[in-house]
């Protein structure tokens, strides 16, 4: 059995659609499937599209497209993510799992906790890494601020 990346399915629609003369059966050779995979992907060709286009640079990584129980809620906390990056606001998981408890509040869900793993399979879902965003350069470290202000006194400024 072989398992495919949400990339690769994508990469046979591809070949599928820039080879629509060429038979099922010599595709599925192309790839080294069986036809009755190559049928399910191509039958599943808007979902999976879809993801890939959701998931972004994720999609190499992920095998399904397994939706979230709380889908509602992720697409209100992605709209709010992107609203917040393009405004450069500093995001992490902590940001996120408050902002998502807010939302499920507005939702009306009772029962949703935001623990680390959800957040972790939430990130995984869409395709978000790990990188928080500072300023407007969106790279801003604060260590090397702390390391400036230890390294240097009052008096170095000259402020008189």
């Amino acid at each position: 059995r072989k398992v495919l990346s949400l990339k690769e399915k994508g990469e046979i629609i591809e070949e599928a659609d820039r080879c629509a003369n060429l038979p099922k059966v010599k595709l599925a050779e192309k790839f080294n499937l069986a036809t009755s995979t190559l049928a399910s992907i191509l039958g599943n060709r808007e979902a999976i599209l879809r993801t890939i286009a959701k998931c972004g640079a994720a999609s190499s990584k992920r095998k399904n497209s397994r939706a979230s129980p709380y889908q509602a809620l992720e697409e209100k906390l992605l709209d709010w993510l992107i609203d917040s990056q393009e405004m450069k606001l500093p995001i992490n998981s902590v940001v996120i799992r408050e902002q998502a408890k807010v939302i499920a509040a507005e939702l009306g869900i009772d029962q949703f906790t935001a623990s680390s793993g959800w957040i972790d399979r939430f990130k995984n879902r869409h395709g978000l890494g790990n990188k928080a965003v500072f300023g407007e350069s969106g790279n801003f470290s604060f260590n090397y601020l702390r390391l400036l202000m230890k390294s240097h006194t009052m008096e170095d400024c000259n402020f008189i």
